[in-house]
């Protein structure tokens, strides 16, 4: 049994704090913060095991994901009474340079778990953490806050989904039932009906309780560890703002406008000794991850399909290393990665046709040390998860590698829908996301080996099928370096990928009989740039064809651009990619034909920017 008058007395101190905490600052999500108190004071006094303020990276930690990251003015105010950090941090909520940030982030603030803010990831990342447990035959329970109004987010469903049929009963979700969004009541924005019934459909355990009686509470997650073989749901009916009276249960508290003054006032100027303090943190700085040494490719046959040589990679590296995890979304057979699940079974995640929860479940692996590869068809890659990716990944600053297989054209017959011409432009815009395309199954398993090794989020373009081999089995591969196929004086041809690099290859071919004499480089990395190499050739030249299965806007050819005019290289661009078109259905010769991406059109592009010399 707790120690309820403790609690009691914790969670009154932890309410006036969060209060004074955002009325330092004048405004802030007052209304989702003082409706999780109670609940926060009775997950960290003692609900949650092996919680050290002086070493909150513990490995033996239960962990919780506070989805309705919005909420960080409460878990802030909790876990400076903790120790966690001094008290004088929560003069700095929300203002330049802090380390309490409006929503939770896991590498500001010490105590922090997870980042999140974008609604409905944070179950995803939950359902990760709790699934890296069962992995490594812990005990560790995994704990998850989720807003009532958040679970209109359908990515909490398939989250549910997955729990459920991977029999994740060391992971309990707790709902801040205060049945207020910011538009108005739930039920009117959008009725979750029966709640309970709801959960319990999705074969989840479900307890209800009072979420601001620490006795009920008590009950509650008492009843949860008295019952195993299902994940758990502890619906919590609360108050929003609870314990402000002119904001209390009204929607406009989710980020209203509250000043000292008020605050003073209900607590009849009792005010906390920390506010006002001069002590600040130090703002973080973050270090770039190093690219790490040239990686060899492991293949023997050159010429297997690219993605045999993907499988084959990963098996090679996990057969040493238990923490390198994939994850699929129905596309294993499509992936080539039945092998590797036939060796190594539950370290084969398929989440179902479900790619959003798949990229938050493969990030809450990473939180737990494990290296994940999740892979996908390349559309759903960059339009499906984008958000996810960016958020539970690279935001969070976690290890996950992303893989959107048939990039381009080369998803031939499945047509339009399945052709992404825009997921590099998409993927370049996340700051420090490494994005690399190979051209040949060397290639893919150099640069497979390479992305293992890196300490960071990466994102491969990878061409499924077959691709005649450029490089021998023995070649070595790094992020960041592109290779020279040719050298020539005239002109320097950039080539992405499978299809284009065959396409370049053989134009270099027929610009020589031409007496053109064409430098060509298979780009292998758009980001970062081998920028030392295509500057230098850009001046040997004085001539560039960027040659990409992907719009140019914002792809290979913007990017090189972007390079030439940030370091003032004087240079004759020619742009051989998709020109602001969608994709449509045909084999592989076709397209390459229909959009001008063949090397008649590299050999025509080529010498009509010789011509402006």
């Amino acid at each position: 049994m707790a120690d309820l008058e403790y609690l009691e007395s914790f969670a009154s101190e932890a309410r006036k704090n969060c209060l004074f905490c955002i009325a330092n600052l004048g405004v802030g999500h007052v209304g989702g913060s003082l409706s999780i108190i109670e609940i926060l004071t009775y997950l960290l006094n003692g609900e949650m095991r092996n919680l050290y303020p002086d070493d909150p990276g513990c490995e033996d930690r239960d962990m919780l994901v506070v989805s309705k990251g919005h909420s960080g003015p409460a878990l802030y105010s909790i876990l400076a009474k903790k120790g966690y950090f001094p008290m004088s941090w929560l003069n700095t909520l929300n203002q330049g340079g802090t380390r309490l940030p409006s929503h939770c982030d896991r590498n500001q603030t010490p105590g922090i778990d997870m980042s999140t803010g974008s609604l409905g990831q944070g179950i995803s990342a939950a359902c990760g953490i709790a699934y890296a447990a069962k992995l490594k035959k812990t005990d560790q329970r995994t704990y998850c806050i989720i807003g009532d109004g958040e679970t209109e987010e359908g990515q909490n469903w398939e989250a549910a989904m997955f729990a459920k049929a991977k029999c994740l009963d060391n992971l309990i979700v707790i709902t801040d039932y205060n049945k207020l969004q910011l538009d108005g009541p739930v039920a009117q924005v959008l009725s979750l009906n029966d709640l309970e019934t709801k959960w319990r459909a999705f074969g989840w355990e479900v307890i209800r309780c009072n979420g601001h009686d620490l006795k009920d509470l008590d009950r509650a997650f008492s009843q949860c560890h008295e019952r195993n073989g299902q994940p758990k749901m502890v619906i919590c009916d609360t108050v929003k703002a609870k314990g402000f009276p002119r904001l209390e249960n009204k929607p406009e508290s989710h980020n209203a406008n509250i000043s000292l003054d008020e605050v003073k006032e209900l607590y009849n100027n009792d005010v906390p000794s920390w506010l006002g303090e001069k002590d600040r943190p130090e703002p973080l700085k973050f270090k770039k991850a190093s690219l790490p040494k040239p990686a060899s490719s492991c293949i023997e046959d050159t010429s297997v399909e690219m993605r045999q040589a993907y499988c084959q990679t990963l098996m090679d590296i996990a057969e040493k290393d238990p923490r390198l995890v994939i994850l699929e979304a129905d596309l294993m057979k499509s992936s080539g990665t039945v092998p590797f699940m036939n060796r190594f079974g539950v370290r084969a995640i398929d989440c179902g046709i479900a790619e959003a929860n798949m990229v938050g479940i493969a990030s809450g692996l990473s939180v737990q040390g494990y290296i994940p590869f999740a892979a996908t068809f390349a559309c759903f890659a960059g339009r499906r998860t984008f958000d996810q990716f960016f958020i539970s990944s690279n935001y969070a600053r976690l290890n996950v590698k992303l893989v959107g297989t048939d990039p381009g054209v080369a998803a031939v017959y499945n047509g339009g829908t399945h052709m992404p011409f825009e997921d590099i432009g998409l993927m370049r815009m996340i700051p420090d996301l490494v994005i690399a395309e190979p051209s040949d199954a060397a290639s893919v398993s150099g640069l497979v080996r390479a992305m293992y090794d890196y300490q960071g989020c990466c994102y491969l373009r990878l061409q499924r099928k077959d691709s005649p081999a450029i490089y021998a089995k023995d070649e070595k591969f790094e992020l960041g370096r592109s290779k020279v196929l040719a050298e020539g004086k005239d002109v320097t041809l950039i080539g992405l990928g499978a299809v284009m690099m065959q396409q370049v290859l053989k134009a270099a071919s027929m610009l020589e009989k031409d007496g053109i004499h064409a430098t060509v480089i298979d780009a292998l990395t758009v980001k970062p740039l081998d920028s030392g190499l295509i500057l230098a050739k850009a001046k040997e030249t004085g001539a560039i064809v960027t040659c990409e299965n992907h719009q140019v806007d914002g792809g290979l050819g913007m990017a090189v651009t972007k390079l030439l005019a940030d370091e003032n290289v004087p240079c004759r661009m020619g742009y051989i990619g998709i020109q602001g078109r969608f994709g449509q259905v045909g084999n592989l010769d076709y397209l390459i034909h229909e959009y001008n991406l063949s090397a008649e059109d590299i050999c025509a592009k080529a010498k009509a920017i010789l011509e402006r010399k």
